[in-house]
């Protein structure tokens, strides 16, 4: 199979992100405001009703509301590609040492820290797809991908707004202790962990809701991410979906797009076409734009791939 590069710039997508700029940016400051009317006694209902509220109405309203992710090249990445999934990955695992960690105490040694990294779980998600700094430490340094989501397309799915979607607020001070005892916490997951196991009923402690609040703020360092993330705690899991309780993955059916890094491997780059192909098959239109260095500035840009 043949395929050809159209030359034309996307200034389409180009343009929605620098107007939509302001609208991340308001719904970020309704997160923010939260935090600052509640300080460390914001639970999760202070956060919950900005997923029913002001980011669906928002989206409603919206032509278009996309987010990306970028990765590297893997089996199980491509193939969540293809099936329109996301893994949802622990707050253990993530590349921030303060994550879920409060200003007094909450955590108070490494053992307590590896024991509260399954707390919550969640995918990270960006607001651009042509950040130079994120291509290089999340995208395998360019030789990966970024996915285009575009969340106007779960309003058409059952249950959308299932999918607890966060804009991540930035500042210099932590969350003050939150006043719970880190190892009554810690026992109160190992609980839930065991009736998950055991698929026996939780009852347990509602304190690991209330957690959510934890994961939504970091440090200024990090702003240049403009992080959005699709997240649960464990317990939220357990009650909302009980497909990632067990794999971890869930569906998210709504990619629009994905993004070829500039040193991405002839064979990917072919497969990924075929995928977009084998979607438009079934009348679900991906594009697949291509990565090329700019002539004359420090930029990415893209070639869209017909």
């Amino acid at each position: 199979m043949k395929y050809v590069v159209n030359i034309k710039w996307i200034i389409v997508d180009k343009e929605f992100n620098m107007t939509n700029s302001t609208q991340y940016e308001k719904l970020r400051e309704v997160i923010r405001e939260k935090f600052e009317h509640w300080g460390s006694g914001i639970q999760k209902d202070d956060v919950e009703d900005f997923v029913f509220n002001d980011f669906k109405e928002t989206v409603e309203k919206s032509e278009h509301f996309k987010l990306y992710r970028y990765m590297p090249v893997s089996y199980y990445n491509i193939r969540n590609l293809e099936t329109q999934i996301i893994h949802l990955s622990s707050n253990g695992e993530l590349n921030d040492i303060y994550e879920g960690v409060t200003a007094q105490g909450l955590i108070q040694n490494n053992y307590q820290l590896q024991k509260f990294g399954g707390a919550a779980y969640m995918t990270c998600m960006t607001e651009t797809y042509d950040n130079i700094l994120m291509w290089s430490h999340y995208a395998n340094s360019h030789k990966g991908i970024c996915i285009e989501y575009d969340v106007k397309k779960l309003l058409t799915q059952k249950n959308a707004f299932n999918y607890y979607i966060y804009p991540v607020i930035y500042g210099k001070v932590r969350l003050k202790d939150y006043g719970y005892d880190i190892n009554k916490l810690i026992y109160d997951m190992e609980e839930l962990e065991n009736c998950i196991k055991n698929n026996a009923e939780y009852d347990g402690n509602y304190n690991l809701d209330d957690l959510l609040p934890l994961f939504l703020i970091k440090n200024e360092c990090w702003s240049y991410e403009k992080e959005w993330r699709v997240i649960y705690t464990r317990k939220q899991m357990y009650d909302i979906d009980k497909e990632a309780l067990y794999s971890f993955n869930t569906p998210f059916p709504c990619i629009s797009g994905v993004y070829l890094g500039y040193r991405i491997d002839k064979t990917v780059e072919e497969d990924i076409i075929e995928i977009k192909d084998r979607f438009k098959s079934k009348n679900i239109n991906i594009s697949v734009y291509k990565a090329k260095l700019s002539n004359d500035s420090f930029d990415i840009r893209f070639d869209k791939i017909d």
